[in-house]
């Protein structure tokens, strides 16, 4: 069996540079959601039958994380 090749090869990085780009694209997906918030729920609330999806939509500010 063939291993297929890695799409996305990383070059090795620093610790640091590492943490560094890890808190960005965290920081940046968070701010993604808190900007589109109102948008994803509507089209989460709009799939025809919600309870088959994996994902339920973001959550509410006062919905509990479990």
């Amino acid at each position: 069996m063939t291993v297929p090749p890695d799409p996305f090869p990383f070059p090795p990085i620093s610790d640091e540079a590492m943490i560094a780009v890890n808190h960005f694209i965290e920081a940046f997906y968070t701010d993604f959601q808190h900007h589109y918030f109102a948008q994803m729920r509507r089209y989460y609330a709009d799939l025809p039958d919600p309870a088959h999806t994996n994902d339920p939509g973001p959550l509410l500010v006062d919905e509990p994380p479990f």
